[in-house]
């Protein structure tokens, strides 16, 4: 029969596409393979990199702040191990240790000459005041976002509140007899004006 030469064709045919298929496959499950390993460490470094920016540590002189799309959440982080979901949750750190501001006249004069240590008691003298404020942060949120340039509005604040109490003063009584009340009434008046400003610092204390 005429049919009988095409069958030995069609089986070479049969042959030949199953022995490339087969290669096919050989071709293609190594590189499924090394895909799917190359997509699994590439989630691991992902996962591992969000973990790190996740989790965050606060030391025992440090309070955080942890913020939610930038706007600063309510609770304060204490010292120790923390979780956020980072990046829409975000972390400052602020330093709780003391800060020292030393006022008076061995500083520079300001930009407009004015030296910051003399000052007019009521006696009508002029008193060369050198003091020291010490002080540090109780509250994160309004450290950060209650005012700006926190140093220096502290160092105006006390020197305004030293000069207001001298100013009430004899000459006399601010150097030598009142030292201690005028150091407590400046660390009050400081605090009092820094609270009223929504800062977040505590006076520990003036030192003449």
């Amino acid at each position: 029969s005429a049919e009988h030469p095409a069958k030995p064709r069609q089986r070479v045919a049969a042959h030949v596409h199953h022995h490339a298929a087969a290669g096919l496959v050989d071709v293609v499950e190594p590189v499924r393979v090394r895909a799917a390993v190359f997509f699994g460490l590439l989630g691991a470094g992902v996962l591992a990199l969000w973990l790190m920016q996740s989790i965050y540590q606060v030391q025992p002189d440090e309070l955080g702040q942890e913020l939610l799309l930038g706007k600063p959440k309510a609770e304060v982080s204490a010292p120790g191990l923390h979780f956020h979901f980072w990046p829409l949750e975000t972390v400052e750190i602020v330093s709780t240790t003391q800060n020292r501001e030393q006022i008076g006249s061995s500083n520079p004069a300001t930009a407009s000459g004015r030296k910051e240590g003399l000052m007019l008691s009521g006696d009508q003298n002029v008193v060369d005041v050198n003091f020291t404020v010490i002080w540090s942060v109780n509250d994160p949120k309004k450290y950060l976002f209650g005012v700006s340039s926190q140093r220096e509005m502290v160092r105006m604040v006390s020197e305004s509140a030293m000069r207001e109490f001298v100013g009430r003063s004899n000459a006399e009584e601010v150097r030598t007899e009142a030292r201690q009340r005028v150091e407590d009434a400046v660390r009050q008046q400081t605090q009092s004006t820094l609270d009223a400003y929504g800062a977040g610092v505590t006076i520990v204390g003036v030192q003449l």
